[in-house]
Order: structure tokens, then C-alpha cells, then sequence
């Protein structure tokens, strides 16, 4: 049984965090590791980009620090969800307490996928 499998039980969910796009006057390497290409945001809105363009969200806003709440709360699962308007390639690395890096999500979203309802669970404290 994979874990996407093992975690399709009837489970409350609570939203941890949002990727959110820089705000305007505001260094844009606080949100994206790429401030050369930041994608274009209506404030807090959802953001947008062209085609083909690849933004890395691992800035001081968007890093999630798993290891805190591994550390500090009893959350048993992690995963994610997103919705787009067009195909969205989504990957999701992690980064292990010794600094080894870690694939946890590697997905092409299709054109015509509609709002994910149900996350796609990326790591399992089990």
C-alpha cells in the first residue's frame, strides 16, 4: 500500500501554510529563490506565470520548517494541495536535519485538472 493510499482514510485536515507570491516593494528573495523571473500577483491573490516560467519558492516566507513541527506538535501527516488553470509541473524537496536533499512530491498537474479537494500526502510521521 502506498502512503497516498494508506492516508485516503476519513482524516481531518488544517492548512499549515500557503506559497505566496512577493509583494510589491518588497525584496522578492524573501518569498522565491529566483527574484530575477517573480511571478506576477494581484496582492494576495493567486499568482501568475507565463509559460514556462519556473519560480522556486523556498524564500524566508515560503519555507515550511517540518522539523519544527515534527519537533513540537504531534502532526502526523504533511501534504499538499493546488489548483491551476493550465498544466503545472509541482515538486517538492525536502531537506533532511544532516542537509541531504529529498524529493517528497514530483507531479505534472493536468490542463484540465480541476481544484485538488483531496491533498496529496508527501510525508507520514509513521
Amino acid at each position: 500500500m502506498t502512503l497516498q493510499q494508506s492516508m485516503r482514510q476519513a482524516v481531518q485536515d488544517y492548512p499549515r501554510q500557503k506559497v505566496i507570491a512577493p509583494k510589491p516593494g518588497v525584496p522578492a528573495l524573501l518569498y522565491i529563490a529566483d527574484a530575477s523571473t517573480p511571478p506576477r500577483s494581484d496582492g494576495d491573490g493567486p499568482m501568475h506565470l507565463v509559460s514556462g516560467q519556473q519560480i522556486i519558492a523556498n524564500g524566508y516566507f515560503n519555507c515550511f520548517c517540518l522539523v519544527w513541527w515534527v519537533d513540537h506538535t504531534d502532526v502526523g501527516s504533511i501534504g499538499r494541495r493546488c489548483s491551476s488553470n493550465g498544466r503545472l509541473a509541482l515538486r517538492l524537496i525536502g531537506h533532511r536535519r544532516d542537509g541531504e536533499r529529498v524529493t517528497l512530491v514530483d507531479d505534472l498537474v493536468p490542463e484540465d485538472h480541476p481544484q485538488s479537494r483531496e491533498p496529496h500526502w508527501a510525508w507520514d510521521r509513521g
